[in-house]
Protein backbone atom coordinates (compact mmCIF):
# COMPACT_ATOMS: atom_id res chain seq x y z
CA UNK A 1 0.00 0.00 0.00
CA UNK A 2 2.49 2.67 1.18
CA UNK A 3 4.37 1.43 -1.78
CA UNK A 4 1.98 1.80 -4.14
CA UNK A 5 1.33 5.47 -2.98
CA UNK A 6 5.39 6.31 -3.36
CA UNK A 7 4.65 5.71 -6.87
CA UNK A 8 1.86 7.08 -7.75
CA UNK A 9 3.71 10.75 -5.83
CA UNK A 10 6.21 10.07 -8.06
CA UNK A 11 4.30 10.01 -11.10
CA UNK A 12 2.37 13.06 -9.95
CA UNK A 13 5.86 14.72 -9.24
CA UNK A 14 7.20 13.97 -12.77
CA UNK A 15 4.11 15.48 -14.33
CA UNK A 16 4.17 18.74 -11.70
CA UNK A 17 7.64 18.86 -12.89
CA UNK A 18 6.92 18.72 -16.94
CA UNK A 19 3.96 21.22 -16.17
CA UNK A 20 6.99 23.58 -14.33
CA UNK A 21 9.14 23.64 -17.23
CA UNK A 22 6.70 24.03 -19.80
CA UNK A 23 5.31 27.37 -18.41
CA UNK A 24 9.16 28.43 -17.85
CA UNK A 25 9.78 28.03 -21.67
CA UNK A 26 6.05 29.66 -22.42
CA UNK A 27 7.47 32.51 -20.84
CA UNK A 28 10.84 32.60 -22.45
CA UNK A 29 9.18 32.62 -25.66
CA UNK A 30 6.83 35.39 -24.76
CA UNK A 31 9.35 37.76 -23.26
CA UNK A 32 12.77 37.12 -25.34
CA UNK A 33 11.82 36.13 -28.80
CA UNK A 34 10.50 38.62 -31.18
CA UNK A 35 7.62 37.64 -33.65
CA UNK A 36 8.45 37.14 -37.36
CA UNK A 37 4.95 37.01 -39.02
CA UNK A 38 4.74 39.49 -41.70
CA UNK A 39 1.80 42.32 -40.54
CA UNK A 40 -0.69 42.43 -43.20
CA UNK A 41 -1.46 46.00 -45.14
CA UNK A 42 -4.04 47.62 -45.07
CA UNK A 43 -4.94 46.94 -48.49
CA UNK A 44 -4.39 43.56 -48.20
CA UNK A 45 -7.62 41.18 -48.87
CA UNK A 46 -8.57 38.74 -46.10
CA UNK A 47 -8.23 35.15 -46.85
CA UNK A 48 -11.45 33.23 -47.32
CA UNK A 49 -11.39 29.23 -45.66
CA UNK A 50 -10.80 28.13 -48.84
CA UNK A 51 -8.04 30.22 -49.94
CA UNK A 52 -6.05 29.51 -46.88
CA UNK A 53 -6.60 25.21 -47.55
CA UNK A 54 -5.58 26.27 -51.40
CA UNK A 55 -2.27 27.94 -49.97
CA UNK A 56 -1.35 24.33 -48.71
CA UNK A 57 -1.30 23.29 -52.57
CA UNK A 58 1.03 25.90 -53.38
CA UNK A 59 3.57 24.29 -50.79
CA UNK A 60 2.83 20.73 -52.57
CA UNK A 61 3.85 22.42 -55.66
CA UNK A 62 6.94 23.27 -54.54
CA UNK A 63 9.16 20.78 -55.95
CA UNK A 64 12.30 21.53 -53.83
CA UNK A 65 10.55 21.20 -50.72
CA UNK A 66 8.63 18.14 -51.73
CA UNK A 67 11.49 16.49 -52.44
CA UNK A 68 12.75 18.03 -49.00
CA UNK A 69 9.49 16.19 -46.94
CA UNK A 70 10.20 13.19 -48.75
CA UNK A 71 13.49 12.59 -47.13
CA UNK A 72 12.57 13.86 -43.82
CA UNK A 73 9.19 11.32 -43.59
CA UNK A 74 12.19 8.92 -44.20
CA UNK A 75 14.09 10.29 -41.78
CA UNK A 76 11.66 10.19 -38.77
CA UNK A 77 10.44 6.48 -40.28
CA UNK A 78 13.74 5.81 -38.71
CA UNK A 79 14.19 7.72 -35.85
CA UNK A 80 10.90 7.01 -34.06
CA UNK A 81 11.93 3.29 -33.53
CA UNK A 82 14.37 5.03 -30.95
CA UNK A 83 11.00 6.38 -28.59
CA UNK A 84 8.93 3.07 -29.52
CA UNK A 85 10.48 -0.16 -30.59
CA UNK A 86 14.12 0.21 -29.85
CA UNK A 87 12.98 -0.49 -25.98
CA UNK A 88 10.81 -3.36 -26.75
CA UNK A 89 13.52 -4.86 -29.02
CA UNK A 90 16.56 -4.57 -26.04
CA UNK A 91 14.20 -5.94 -23.41
CA UNK A 92 12.72 -9.08 -25.41
CA UNK A 93 15.65 -9.89 -27.86
CA UNK A 94 18.43 -8.88 -25.26
CA UNK A 95 16.64 -9.06 -21.83
CA UNK A 96 18.11 -5.63 -20.64
CA UNK A 97 15.71 -3.86 -18.05
CA UNK A 98 13.85 -0.86 -17.94
CA UNK A 99 16.07 0.99 -16.02
CA UNK A 100 19.38 -0.14 -18.13
CA UNK A 101 17.27 1.40 -21.23
CA UNK A 102 16.45 4.84 -19.23
CA UNK A 103 20.35 5.03 -19.30
CA UNK A 104 20.49 4.70 -23.07
CA UNK A 105 17.94 8.07 -22.98
CA UNK A 106 20.05 9.42 -20.43
CA UNK A 107 22.80 9.49 -22.61
CA UNK A 108 20.86 10.69 -25.26
CA UNK A 109 19.56 13.73 -23.28
CA UNK A 110 23.18 14.28 -21.87
CA UNK A 111 24.56 14.39 -24.84
CA UNK A 112 22.08 16.90 -26.48
CA UNK A 113 22.59 19.46 -23.77
CA UNK A 114 26.13 19.38 -23.78
CA UNK A 115 27.52 19.06 -26.83
CA UNK A 116 24.65 20.86 -29.08
CA UNK A 117 25.98 24.61 -29.54
CA UNK A 118 29.37 23.23 -29.54
CA UNK A 119 28.76 21.01 -32.64
CA UNK A 120 26.00 23.60 -34.55
CA UNK A 121 28.37 26.18 -34.56
CA UNK A 122 31.07 23.84 -35.91
CA UNK A 123 29.48 22.78 -38.76
CA UNK A 124 27.24 26.21 -39.34
CA UNK A 125 30.04 27.27 -42.63
CA UNK A 126 28.54 23.87 -44.43
CA UNK A 127 25.79 23.72 -46.68
CA UNK A 128 22.67 22.97 -44.75
CA UNK A 129 21.82 19.88 -47.23
CA UNK A 130 25.60 18.35 -46.53
CA UNK A 131 24.76 18.97 -43.27
CA UNK A 132 21.66 16.49 -42.86
CA UNK A 133 22.84 14.05 -45.63
CA UNK A 134 25.59 13.52 -42.87
CA UNK A 135 23.57 13.26 -40.23
CA UNK A 136 21.15 11.02 -41.60
CA UNK A 137 23.71 8.51 -42.14
CA UNK A 138 25.06 8.80 -38.80
CA UNK A 139 21.42 7.12 -37.90
CA UNK A 140 22.01 4.94 -40.70
CA UNK A 141 25.38 3.46 -38.81
CA UNK A 142 23.50 3.80 -35.35
CA UNK A 143 20.32 2.24 -35.77
CA UNK A 144 21.97 -0.23 -37.88
CA UNK A 145 24.28 -1.32 -35.33
CA UNK A 146 20.67 -2.38 -33.25
CA UNK A 147 21.20 -5.32 -35.36
CA UNK A 148 24.70 -6.35 -35.02
CA UNK A 149 25.75 -6.04 -31.56
CA UNK A 150 24.21 -7.74 -28.61
CA UNK A 151 26.01 -6.30 -25.70
CA UNK A 152 24.92 -3.44 -23.80
CA UNK A 153 27.59 -1.40 -24.47
CA UNK A 154 27.67 -1.36 -28.16
CA UNK A 155 23.81 -0.65 -27.16
CA UNK A 156 25.55 2.97 -25.69
CA UNK A 157 27.96 3.24 -28.37
CA UNK A 158 24.85 2.89 -30.82
CA UNK A 159 23.15 5.51 -29.09
CA UNK A 160 26.07 7.95 -29.15
CA UNK A 161 26.02 7.47 -33.03
CA UNK A 162 22.71 8.47 -33.47
CA UNK A 163 22.62 11.25 -30.88
CA UNK A 164 25.41 12.65 -33.05
CA UNK A 165 22.94 12.64 -36.11
CA UNK A 166 19.84 13.60 -34.13
CA UNK A 167 22.33 17.00 -33.39
CA UNK A 168 23.25 17.49 -36.68
CA UNK A 169 19.70 16.86 -38.36
CA UNK A 170 16.95 18.49 -35.73
CA UNK A 171 18.09 21.95 -35.39
CA UNK A 172 19.01 22.03 -39.17
CA UNK A 173 15.80 20.20 -40.66
CA UNK A 174 13.67 22.88 -39.27
CA UNK A 175 15.67 25.97 -40.12
CA UNK A 176 15.53 24.38 -43.86
CA UNK A 177 12.13 24.67 -43.66
CA UNK A 178 12.37 28.22 -42.51
CA UNK A 179 14.63 28.87 -45.67
CA UNK A 180 12.59 27.51 -48.02
CA UNK A 181 8.99 29.18 -46.83
CA UNK A 182 8.17 32.17 -48.82
CA UNK A 183 7.62 34.87 -45.57
CA UNK A 184 4.15 34.56 -46.08
CA UNK A 185 3.49 31.28 -46.01
CA UNK A 186 5.95 30.16 -43.09
CA UNK A 187 3.25 28.80 -41.14
CA UNK A 188 1.68 26.43 -44.52
CA UNK A 189 5.42 25.06 -44.88
CA UNK A 190 5.92 24.48 -40.98
CA UNK A 191 2.39 22.46 -40.84
CA UNK A 192 3.14 20.19 -43.74
CA UNK A 193 6.64 19.49 -42.55
CA UNK A 194 4.74 18.40 -39.27
CA UNK A 195 2.85 16.36 -41.56
CA UNK A 196 6.17 14.89 -42.56
CA UNK A 197 6.90 13.63 -38.74
CA UNK A 198 3.13 12.63 -37.96
CA UNK A 199 2.51 9.85 -40.70
CA UNK A 200 5.98 7.95 -40.13
CA UNK A 201 4.81 7.97 -35.65
CA UNK A 202 1.87 6.66 -37.24
CA UNK A 203 3.56 4.05 -39.23
CA UNK A 204 6.77 3.67 -38.21
CA UNK A 205 5.98 1.72 -35.03
CA UNK A 206 3.10 -0.41 -36.55
CA UNK A 207 5.33 -1.32 -38.92
CA UNK A 208 8.25 -2.20 -36.84
CA UNK A 209 5.59 -4.03 -34.82
CA UNK A 210 4.64 -6.61 -38.08
CA UNK A 211 8.38 -7.58 -38.50
CA UNK A 212 9.17 -8.06 -34.71
CA UNK A 213 6.39 -10.56 -34.03
CA UNK A 214 6.74 -12.09 -37.75
CA UNK A 215 10.33 -12.15 -38.16
CA UNK A 216 13.99 -11.73 -37.16
CA UNK A 217 13.64 -8.78 -35.25
CA UNK A 218 17.23 -7.63 -35.99
CA UNK A 219 15.60 -6.92 -39.23
CA UNK A 220 13.76 -3.67 -37.81
CA UNK A 221 17.50 -2.46 -37.40
CA UNK A 222 18.92 -3.64 -40.58
CA UNK A 223 15.70 -2.10 -42.39
CA UNK A 224 16.29 1.10 -40.64
CA UNK A 225 19.46 1.36 -41.50
CA UNK A 226 18.68 1.04 -45.19
CA UNK A 227 16.02 3.47 -45.02
CA UNK A 228 18.43 6.24 -43.75
CA UNK A 229 20.98 5.64 -46.72
CA UNK A 230 17.67 5.79 -48.82
CA UNK A 231 17.22 9.57 -47.23
CA UNK A 232 20.55 10.45 -47.26
CA UNK A 233 21.09 9.96 -51.09
CA UNK A 234 17.97 12.18 -50.97
CA UNK A 235 19.64 15.18 -49.65
CA UNK A 236 22.55 13.86 -51.48
CA UNK A 237 20.49 14.47 -55.01
CA UNK A 238 18.80 17.59 -53.18
CA UNK A 239 22.60 19.14 -52.75
CA UNK A 240 23.99 18.03 -56.26
CA UNK A 241 20.42 20.35 -57.46
CA UNK A 242 22.07 23.46 -55.54
CA UNK A 243 25.33 23.19 -57.15
CA UNK A 244 23.73 22.87 -60.55
CA UNK A 245 21.25 25.55 -59.99
CA UNK A 246 24.58 27.75 -58.46
CA UNK A 247 26.22 26.85 -61.49
CA UNK A 248 23.84 28.06 -63.65
CA UNK A 249 23.67 31.27 -61.91
CA UNK A 250 27.42 31.77 -62.42
CA UNK A 251 27.07 31.11 -66.22
CA UNK A 252 24.55 33.95 -66.77
CA UNK A 253 26.52 36.19 -64.48
CA UNK A 254 29.79 35.26 -66.47
CA UNK A 255 28.06 36.12 -69.94
CA UNK A 256 26.99 39.48 -68.45
CA UNK A 257 30.35 40.47 -67.15
CA UNK A 258 31.91 39.57 -70.49
CA UNK A 259 29.66 42.21 -72.02
CA UNK A 260 30.62 44.32 -69.90
CA UNK A 261 34.50 43.49 -70.70
CA UNK A 262 33.61 43.86 -74.00
CA UNK A 263 32.31 47.57 -73.40
CA UNK A 264 28.57 46.29 -74.34
CA UNK A 265 26.97 46.97 -71.01
CA UNK A 266 28.46 49.72 -68.39
CA UNK A 267 28.50 49.07 -65.00
CA UNK A 268 25.09 50.54 -63.97
CA UNK A 269 23.74 48.43 -66.52
CA UNK A 270 25.76 45.13 -66.04
CA UNK A 271 24.85 45.88 -62.00
CA UNK A 272 21.09 45.91 -63.04
CA UNK A 273 21.19 42.33 -65.19
CA UNK A 274 22.75 41.15 -62.12
CA UNK A 275 20.43 42.04 -59.94
CA UNK A 276 17.74 40.54 -62.50
CA UNK A 277 19.45 36.74 -62.77
CA UNK A 278 17.04 34.55 -60.84
CA UNK A 279 18.53 33.07 -58.27
CA UNK A 280 15.95 29.92 -57.95
CA UNK A 281 14.61 28.28 -55.34
CA UNK A 282 17.25 26.18 -54.34
CA UNK A 283 19.57 29.39 -53.39
CA UNK A 284 18.00 29.68 -50.67
CA UNK A 285 19.57 25.81 -49.11
CA UNK A 286 23.39 27.29 -49.52
CA UNK A 287 25.62 28.47 -46.96
CA UNK A 288 24.92 31.97 -45.09
CA UNK A 289 28.76 32.98 -46.21
CA UNK A 290 27.50 32.24 -49.57
CA UNK A 291 23.92 34.20 -49.53
CA UNK A 292 25.56 37.50 -48.00
CA UNK A 293 28.45 37.55 -50.51
CA UNK A 294 25.80 37.26 -52.74
CA UNK A 295 24.11 40.61 -51.42
CA UNK A 296 27.10 42.52 -50.54
CA UNK A 297 27.08 45.95 -52.95
CA UNK A 298 29.24 49.05 -52.95
CA UNK A 299 26.80 52.27 -52.47
CA UNK A 300 28.91 55.08 -53.91
CA UNK A 301 26.78 58.49 -53.73
CA UNK A 302 28.30 62.21 -54.59
CA UNK A 303 26.73 65.30 -52.79
CA UNK A 304 27.34 69.12 -53.62
CA UNK A 305 28.08 70.39 -49.96
CA UNK A 306 27.17 74.12 -50.94
CA UNK A 307 23.82 72.94 -52.15
CA UNK A 308 23.34 69.56 -49.95
CA UNK A 309 21.67 68.44 -53.47
CA UNK A 310 22.42 64.54 -54.26
CA UNK A 311 23.64 64.22 -57.50
CA UNK A 312 25.27 60.66 -57.80
CA UNK A 313 23.71 57.50 -55.76
CA UNK A 314 25.07 54.63 -57.27
CA UNK A 315 24.61 50.74 -56.16
CA UNK A 316 26.50 48.53 -57.46
CA UNK A 317 27.01 44.50 -56.29
CA UNK A 318 30.57 44.57 -54.34
CA UNK A 319 31.87 41.50 -56.85
CA UNK A 320 31.20 43.82 -60.11
CA UNK A 321 33.14 46.67 -58.17
CA UNK A 322 36.25 44.24 -57.87
CA UNK A 323 36.22 42.87 -61.46
CA UNK A 324 35.55 46.62 -62.86
CA UNK A 325 38.33 47.75 -60.80
CA UNK A 326 40.93 45.01 -61.51
CA UNK A 327 39.95 45.19 -65.40
CA UNK A 328 40.85 49.07 -64.94
CA UNK A 329 37.35 49.94 -65.87
CA UNK A 330 34.75 52.32 -65.06
CA UNK A 331 32.11 51.92 -62.84
CA UNK A 332 29.82 54.72 -64.30
CA UNK A 333 29.61 57.93 -66.37
CA UNK A 334 29.04 60.26 -63.32
CA UNK A 335 32.61 58.96 -62.11
CA UNK A 336 34.88 60.02 -64.97
CA UNK A 337 37.80 61.95 -64.09
CA UNK A 338 37.64 60.30 -60.54
CA UNK A 339 40.54 58.37 -58.73
CA UNK A 340 39.49 54.83 -59.16
CA UNK A 341 42.91 53.56 -57.32
CA UNK A 342 41.60 55.49 -54.28
CA UNK A 343 38.00 54.19 -54.38
CA UNK A 344 39.79 50.80 -54.77
CA UNK A 345 41.71 51.20 -52.01
CA UNK A 346 38.98 52.74 -49.91
CA UNK A 347 36.35 49.37 -50.43
CA UNK A 348 39.41 47.05 -50.11
CA UNK A 349 40.07 48.44 -46.69
CA UNK A 350 36.57 48.21 -45.76
CA UNK A 351 34.37 44.95 -47.28
CA UNK A 352 32.05 44.38 -43.76
CA UNK A 353 29.51 46.77 -43.78
CA UNK A 354 28.63 49.82 -42.86
CA UNK A 355 30.43 53.36 -44.08
CA UNK A 356 33.73 52.84 -45.38
CA UNK A 357 34.76 56.64 -45.91
CA UNK A 358 34.44 60.24 -47.11
CA UNK A 359 36.16 61.57 -49.75
CA UNK A 360 36.70 65.14 -51.41
CA UNK A 361 36.56 65.28 -55.42
CA UNK A 362 38.77 68.01 -57.43
CA UNK A 363 35.21 70.20 -57.72
CA UNK A 364 34.88 70.66 -53.82
CA UNK A 365 32.01 67.48 -54.20
CA UNK A 366 31.64 64.95 -51.80
CA UNK A 367 31.96 60.85 -52.29
CA UNK A 368 30.51 58.66 -49.46
CA UNK A 369 31.08 55.26 -49.85
CA UNK A 370 29.53 52.37 -47.82
CA UNK A 371 28.90 48.76 -47.86
CA UNK A 372 25.52 47.14 -47.51
CA UNK A 373 23.98 44.18 -47.61
CA UNK A 374 20.53 43.90 -49.31
CA UNK A 375 18.09 41.58 -50.16
CA UNK A 376 16.34 43.44 -51.92
CA UNK A 377 17.23 45.07 -55.64
CA UNK A 378 17.57 48.90 -55.28
CA UNK A 379 17.92 51.58 -58.30
CA UNK A 380 20.96 52.03 -60.38
CA UNK A 381 21.70 54.70 -62.35
CA UNK A 382 23.50 54.73 -65.33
Amino acid sequence: MIGGLLITQSYLLLFICDAIASSITAVIIYTALQETKPQPTEDEPVQSMAQSFGGYLDVIRDSAYLWFLIASALVALVYMQMNSTLAVYLRDTHGIPEQYFGYILSLNAAMVVLFQFAIMRRVEKYRPIVIMAVGTLFYAVGFGLYGFVSTYTFFLLAMVIITIGEMLVSPVGQAIVAQLAPEDMRGRYMAVFGFSWVIPMAVGPLLAGLVMDNADPRWVWYAAGLIAVVAAGVFGWMERGIGRSTWDVVDERLDILEMLEEGKLSAAGAARRLDAVPEGKWSSLTTGAEQSAARRHVRIRISDPASGTMKVDLRLPLALVHTVLHMGGKLSDDLDGFDMQALSELIANHTTGGQAGMMQMDNDETMEVSIETSQTNAHHQE
